[in-house]
């Protein structure tokens, strides 16, 4: 049984596929084959082979909506990304993420997996339907699919090193 309770921790860090450190004033880059802009609505979408990185993480996906306000000094403020088809997203910790979309609520500094979602680290993998992180607690819930159930794989020699409890 010392093994098992060993690995609780372990979810925290799957379940934390991007650095918790994002903040607002850190750089997004965007890369894709094309960028439509409505202005009036304050929305960019971004589409085809889409990548986005920001500090230590890195986002895949065939389309990302960026949804932005400006103030009257014409500086922007990302409110809310929104990745579809394909999300794929890791950090420098080796830990990633895969779906068929995404959300990040940066307002809330919450982050919403959904339909199929594989949270990987070294060996270690969590499956399940929908996943909500909250990036500032480190609160997360995976929730099951359809007629089907949270799954989860721990590894004894993974790549991850827990203490022992005390």
């Amino acid at each position: 049984m010392k093994n098992a309770l060993s690995f609780f921790p372990l979810l925290a860090i799957v379940f934390l596929p991007f650095d918790a450190s994002l903040a607002q004033e850190a750089p997004i880059e965007i890369t894709s084959d094309m960028l439509e802009v409505e202005r009036d609505s304050g929305v960019a979408i971004f589409s085809g082979s889409v990548r986005a990185s920001q500090q230590n993480f890195q986002l895949d996906a065939d389309r990302l909506k960026v949804f932005y306000a400006e103030d009257p000094d014409g500086a922007t403020e990302i409110k809310r990304l929104e990745a579809s088809g394909e999300v794929f997203i890791n950090n420098v910790q080796g830990q990633s993420a895969r779906a068929q979309w995404a959300v990040f609520d940066v307002e809330q500094n919450l982050v919403t997996l959904g339909d199929t979602v594989h949270l990987l680290q070294g060996g270690n993998i969590v499956e399940g339907g929908e996943t909500v992180m909250n990036l500032s607690t480190g609160q997360a819930q995976m929730t099951s699919a359809e007629g089907d159930r949270v799954r989860g794989l721990f590894l004894p020699n993974s790549q991850i090193q827990l203490s022992e409890p005390q």
